[in-house]
C-alpha cells in the first residue's frame, strides 16, 4: 500500500478540479427542454411550428451551404433567448462535393411583437456545438409561401 505524498496529493487535487471544471461545465446554462411556460408571440410554444413549404438555402461560413428541407418543423428546445424548431429529417449541410445532414432546423427568438416573421437557421455540429444563421431576405420576404409559422396548426399571417 503506498502512502500519498505531497506531490501526489496536490495532482489528485488537480484532477479533482479538473473533474468539478468538467462538470459545470456540462451542466452550463443553455438548452433546456421545452416546458409549458415558454411562449411565443403570447402562444405557448409547445402548440406551435413551423411549415417549411419550399427547401431554403442559408449561406454558412467556408462556402458551406444549409438548407432547410420540406417538412414541418416541432418545437424541441429552448433557451434563455428563443425556441428551436427540429427538422424532421435535419438540416443538409452541404460543403464542396460533400453532402449530409445534420440535426438543426429553425431558431426565433423571444421578442416582443411576431418575432417568428424573423426566424434565422440552427444546426448543430459535432460535440453539441450550435451555430445560428441569419435567413436569407429572399426567404424572409416569402413569408407563407416558403416558411410559415403555424399555432395549432393555423397558419399565421404577417
Amino acid at each position: 500500500m503506498s502512502v500519498p505524498t505531497p506531490r501526489s496529493r496536490s495532482n489528485l487535487g488537480s484532477v479533482g478540479s479538473l473533474a468539478l471544471l468538467l462538470l459545470a461545465l456540462g451542466c452550463a446554462p443553455g438548452l433546456r427542454p421545452l416546458t409549458a411556460e415558454d411562449t411565443i408571440a403570447g402562444f405557448r410554444a409547445l402548440d406551435t411550428s413551423y411549415r417549411v413549404k419550399d427547401p431554403l438555402t442559408v449561406v454558412g461560413p467556408n462556402g458551406s451551404e444549409y438548407i432547410l428541407l420540406v417538412g414541418e418543423y416541432r418545437p424541441k428546445h429552448a433557451d434563455a433567448a428563443g425556441v428551436l424548431y427540429a427538422s424532421p429529417r435535419g438540416v443538409m449541410e452541404r460543403a464542396g462535393f460533400a453532402k449530409h445532414a445534420l440535426p438543426g432546423g429553425v431558431y426565433v427568438g423571444n421578442a416582443p411583437g411576431r418575432p417568428y416573421l424573423e426566424p434565422s437557421l440552427w444546426v448543430e455540429h459535432r460535440r453539441g456545438k450550435l451555430t445560428r444563421l441569419p435567413l436569407p431576405a429572399s426567404a424572409l420576404s416569402r413569408y407563407g409561401d416558403a416558411l410559415v409559422f403555424a399555432v395549432d396548426g393555423e397558419e399565421q399571417p404577417p
